[in-house]
């Protein structure tokens, strides 16, 4: 029997059945794929001789594994990548555990050998990853953009980041510090007036705060949590500066009786927005008001909703209504009973309550009979996404157009303590989830409100006033303003004969007890709420359109990234975005073009026979040359914006583009949880038979 079997492994693996075997026959088959795991270390020969010697040792070490069998450079490509091919399918198959205990016993045999120095080579060694993090960290300190683009690169080209969750978070926060670096490379602009204080925070600091409130949120080793931790304070300090400058100008503003042309005041969120839509929608509207949600809540939780079918609509107009201005001080029972109200108020639920139901011009929205009804935290449900039966009927209740539900999850959250880190999802507020599966059954636009927003501690300083709340206080002739502190008035400061004393910037708390977060203050994340109209891809809202995803153009490392400056660059439904279709034949092919190759090639046209269905070549080179620009990595909101794709088709042409391009399951062409799309260069050669020399 095992005569036979050695035959069979000779007939198919030829050369490499010898090292096989021979490794079986030493006791050693268990570990035949941790082995070629581990290869991945030394498959690279270094150019300096020292290094050389020293991998000549740690293969030597090797053979112990090998029945003393010498291992060739070519076997050694050869045992890694069918040992990688196999993590790939296993992590593709959801058999992520198995591929783990694989890694843990290759990382094992690579400091066995005296090789942890190479792991940093394999594109699968979670010991190599840590490598990559820790020269990454250097690069950080080192401040030259060049090595840090270098070291950025080995970071997302590691394969294992991707399957394994201890490791996909240390890479999204190395994303998110490599984004916090270029955008600290821009040239710092001061606002000269609200609105455009409005646009800096909005379309750049609200992305830079999600950014940097992930980067100390991680488990990483010292010597990066380190680095992570100057790049925040380099961040903050600039942001602190932007956040003294938008105060200043709030409490212009506010002093003048003005809120800028571009913002929309909390009290009039109702008449603007909800019954405007509410008369529009065919079964009305579900209001969501997440207490307290900031827009770098907002900004983190959105790309879940997208990935649940939840699509950002605006009018068609290209009015932009994105944003409210909280009332001053930034509380819940100022802004929030103003915001339910619809009118400049302070109180409680059952205020809010009342003035929900009696306003005028949600009234007027449906029937006269039905007035529009509001559920506060008690009523929705006792648990989780387990809703009340009335909030369930209400919802589906065709007659009554208008329905709001407050969900404290938000604010709540800032209660706990500081140490705690909540990634944002909808998973972590299932009642949001819930709502969102009873607005689609019923065919309800949903609304996401918010009523202020607010700061998390990282590090803030207690600043002791007599009598203050957590972030504002009464004026005091004897405690006069600070140098971090301004002192508003105005019709829309609904306290103490309409005067009170903010902090300007983030750093400072009134109160003795440290917590997770506040409100009340002067910043932007405090003043200004989201307003967020979400409807699946196939619902039909007269005179509004699907917004196409927008992102600063230091987000995305391409230079193509879309320029978030611009609020006005949507996407119609069904039309093409803003950015024009690529052409289609840039240039004749170069010899040895991957691409071309690929078109040119048996396999491409039996794969377009079978599983091409309407989609045409050239909108795969297409695809396939985009990619190309990124080294086979792209943003799936890039890539739609490049291909001129609306981005409620994306995912049909990505589909369709698997099912030509993933042959037998082998995972060419892949989509992870953070919407990158990966174009895996080394199985598109194998699986279409292409040259090994080929480029993209």
């Amino acid at each position: 029997m095992a005569a036979s079997l050695r035959a069979w492994l000779t007939q198919s693996l030829g050369e490499f059945s010898t090292l096989l075997t021979q490794s079986m026959e030493f006791g050693f088959g268990t570990e035949a794929l941790a082995l070629g795991l581990a290869l991945g270390a030394l498959r690279q020969a270094p150019t300096d001789a020292q290094d050389r010697v020293a991998r000549g040792t740690a293969l030597g070490r090797l053979e112990r594994y090998t029945g003393n069998q010498p291992i060739g450079a070519s076997l050694i490509q050869q045992w890694n990548d069918a040992c990688e091919k196999w993590a790939s399918r296993l992590c593709y198959s959801n058999r992520v555990n198995e591929v783990r205990e694989k890694l843990a016993q290759a990382d094992k045999i690579i400091e066995a050998i005296g090789a942890s120095e190479y792991a940093s080579s394999s594109r699968w060694s979670p010991l190599g990853f840590q490598h990559r993090l820790t020269e990454f960290a250097v690069a950080l300190n080192g401040g030259d953009a060049g090595q840090l683009r270098q070291a950025f690169s080995k970071i997302t080209s590691h394969e294992a980041a991707l399957h394994l969750e201890e490791l996909r978070g240390r890479r999204d926060r190395a994303e998110m510090a490599a984004r916090l670096c270029r955008w600290l490379d821009r040239a710092s602009e001061v606002a000269a007036n609200l609105d455009a204080a409005f646009d800096q925070y909005l379309w750049n600091s609200s992305w830079v705060d999600w950014a940097r409130y992930k980067l100390l949120a991680g488990d990483e080793p010292e010597a990066v949590s380190r680095s992570y931790r100057r790049l925040f304070d380099r961040v903050t300090a600039r942001r602190e500066q932007e956040n003294h400058t938008f105060a200043e100008l709030l409490a212009a503003a506010t002093a003048a009786d003005q809120v800028g042309s571009r913002i929309i005041p909390v009290e009039c969120v109702l008449a603007r927005v909800v019954a405007p839509l509410a008369r529009k929608a065919s079964f009305g509207v579900l209001v969501v008001l997440m207490d307290g949600m900031s827009w770098a809540v907002l900004r983190e939780l959105s790309p879940d909703l997208a990935r649940h079918g939840w699509l950002e609509w605006v009018p068609d107009n290209g009015d932009f209504l994105g944003c409210a201005l909280a009332t001053l001080p930034t509380i819940t029972s100022l802004s929030r009973t103003s915001l339910l109200c619809g009118s400049l108020a302070s109180g409680g639920q059952a205020v809010e309550k009342r003035g929900f139901e009696e306003h005028s011009e949600l009234r007027a929205a449906g029937k006269s009979s039905v007035a529009p009804v509001l559920f506060h935290k008690s009523e929705i449900g006792t648990s989780g996404g387990n809703l009340s039966e009335t909030v369930r009927l209400e919802i589906r209740n065709s007659n009554r157009k208008v329905v709001a539900t407050v969900v404290n999850v938000v604010d709540d959250s800032l209660e706990g303590p500081e140490q705690l880190a909540i990634r944002w999802s909808l998973d972590q507020v299932p009642v949001f989830r819930a709502l969102l599966s009873e607005a689609r059954d019923a065919g309800r636009i949903v609304i996401l409100l918010s009523d202020h927003g607010h700061v998390l501690d990282q590090g803030s300083t207690l600043n002791r006033r007599q009598g203050a709340a957590e972030r504002w206080r009464s004026v005091d002739p004897d405690q006069p303003p600070s140098v971090d502190e301004l002192l508003v008035s105005g019709n829309r400061v609904l306290v103490d004969g309409q005067r009170f004393i903010s902090p300007v910037i983030e750093s400072v708390r009134y109160t003795p007890n440290r917590r997770q977060g506040y409100h009340g203050g002067l910043t932007p994340q405090e003043c200004l709420a989201p307003i967020s109209v979400i409807a699946p891809s196939i619902a039909e809202i007269d005179g509004w359109q699907v917004q196409a995803p927008m992102v600063p153009d230091w987000w995305l490392e391409s230079t193509d990234a879309v320029n978030a400056t611009s609020p006005r660059i949507t996407a119609r439904k069904g039309n093409a975005t803003a950015h024009p279709p690529l052409p289609l034949f840039e240039a004749v092919a170069k010899p040895m073009d991957l691409v071309a190759m690929l078109l040119a090639s048996d396999v491409f046209v039996q794969q377009m026979q079978l599983s091409g269905g309407r989609l045409k070549s050239e909108q795969v080179e297409q695809a396939l040359r985009v990619l190309s620009e990124r080294n086979g990595v792209q943003m799936k909101p890039t890539l739609a914006q490049r291909l001129a794709v609306p981005p409620i088709r994306v995912d049909g042409l990505l589909a369709s583009l698997q099912r030509i391009l993933n042959i037998d399951g082998y995972p060419v062409l892949t989509i992870d949880s953070s919407q990158t799309v990966r174009l895996n260069l080394m199985l598109l050669k194998e699986q279409f038979a292409l040259s090994e020399g080929a480029k993209l």
